[in-house]
C-alpha cells in the first residue's frame, strides 16, 4: 500500500537493525501519542491517528463531520440499549439486537469491502468474505432464536454453540486458503523493487490481565519500483511482526503486486506457513468442537425420543 508520510504512527528509518535505545524511544513516543488521542475530537480520529487528509470543499468536509457525529451518537445509543437489556435480563431481545448489529456490520463489510481505516485496497475481497461469514452467522443465530420454542432449552444452546463455532471454523479455513493462494489471483504481477528504507510502527495487544499490555514493533521495507511507466513508493500490505528487516538497504528484490492496484504488495506474512497453519488448526478445532457438540445433540435427541416412546407404552425406568 502507499507509503503515507503524514501517518504519525509510521516512522521511517534507514537503519536495517533496530537498537535497544530506538526501541525504547518508539515505545515511549507511542505511549505519549495514545495519551494525546484522549483529547482529540472523535470526528477527527482517522485524520489525526493515521494522517488521512480531508478532501473536498469546506462544506463537504463539514457534512462528513456531521455524518460521523450522527454515526457516533447512534452507536452510543445502541450500546446503551444493549446494556439496559442485560440489566433488565431481556436476554432474548438482547440476542435479537446483537444479531441485528452484526448483520448490519456484515452487510456493510460485504458491500464496501473496507475493514480498517488504513489497509490495502487489495484486501477488499477477503474483507467481503469475512462480511459474508458474519452475515451468515447472524442469520443462523437469529433463526435459532425465532424457532427456540420448538426445541428444548438444552438443545437450543447446543445448536447455538454449533452454529457459531461451525461457521467460525469454516471461515478460518476459507480465509487461510484464500490468503495462502492470494499470489495466484490477487498479486499476480512480479516486478523488481529497490529497498529505500524501513517503516516501523508500534502495535499493542491486551494480555490475559486487562491491566497488562504487550507492545511490539512491526516493520516493512520501503520499496521503490516502476509499473507500466508509473513510479511507486509503497510498503507491504501487512507489516511483519519483527524489529529488523531481512532486506538490506539498496537491495533489489522481486515483489508481487496487484495489477489492478499496483501500489499494493503481497506481504510474506500472508503466505507464511506459520500464520496459515495456525488459522487452519484453529478452524479444524472449531469444526471438531462443532462435530462433537452435534453428536451430543443427536444423542440427546435420540434419548429423548426413546424415553418418550417408552412412556407412551406405559413403561418407566422403575418398571425396568
Amino acid at each position: 500500500m502507499f507509503y503515507n508520510k503524514n501517518n504519525p504512527q509510521w516512522q521511517f528509518s534507514e537503519e536495517q537493525y533496530l537498537s535497544r535505545d530506538e526501541y525504547n524511544r518508539m515505545i515511549g513516543e507511542y505511549d505519549e501519542f495514545c495519551r494525546s488521542m484522549l483529547s482529540v475530537d472523535v470526528r477527527d480520529l482517522d485524520s489525526v491517528s493515521y494522517g488521512i487528509k480531508n478532501t473536498g470543499t469546506p462544506e463537504e468536509q463539514e457534512a462528513k463531520r456531521k455524518k460521523s457525529l450522527i454515526g457516533i451518537i447512534i452507536a452510543m445509543a445502541v450500546f446503551a440499549a444493549l446494556v439496559l437489556l442485560l440489566i433488565f435480563k431481556q436476554i432474548v431481545i438482547f440476542g435479537f439486537a446483537m444479531c441485528a448489529v452484526f448483520l448490519i456490520a456484515g452487510i456493510m463489510l460485504m458491500v464496501t469491502g473496507k475493514g480498517e481505516a488504513v489497509e490495502s485496497t487489495s484486501k477488499a475481497f477477503l474483507n467481503r468474505i469475512i462480511g459474508a461469514g458474519i452475515t451468515l452467522a447472524s442469520v443462523s443465530v437469529m433463526l435459532l432464536l425465532i424457532f427456540r420454542e420448538r426445541m428444548p432449552e438444552g438443545e437450543f444452546f447446543i445448536l447455538l454453540f454449533v452454529a457459531v463455532f461451525g461457521i467460525a471454523g469454516l471461515g478460518l479455513l476459507v480465509l487461510s486458503i484464500l490468503k495462502a493462494s492470494s499470489g495466484k489471483f490477487i498479486y499476480t504481477q512480479e516486478v523488481t523493487a529497490e529497498c529505500k528504507g524501513y517503516v516501523r510502527c508500534v502495535k499493542r495487544e491486551e494480555g490475559s490481565n486487562s491491566r497488562r499490555r504487550f507492545s511490539f514493533i512491526c516493520i516493512s521495507p520501503l520499496f521503490s519500483y516502476s509499473y507500466e511507466g508509473v513510479q511507486y513508493e509503497t510498503v507491504w500490505d501487512e507489516f511483519n511482526t519483527k524489529e529488523d528487516s531481512d532486506i538490506a538497504m539498496g537491495q533489489s528484490v522481486q515483489i508481487k503486486v496487484d495489477p489492478r492496484h499496483p501500489e499494493n504488495i503481497m506481504a510474506p506474512s500472508m503466505t507464511h506457513p506459520g500464520s496459515v497453519a495456525f488459522q487452519i488448526i484453529m478452524g479444524i478445532l472449531c469444526l471438531g468442537d462443532r462435530s462433537s457438540k452435534k453428536c451430543d445433540c443427536r444423542d440427546r435427541m435420540e434419548s429423548c425420543y426413546r424415553e418418550d416412546k417408552r412412556r407412551r407404552r406405559g413403561y418407566t425406568h422403575q418398571d425396568n
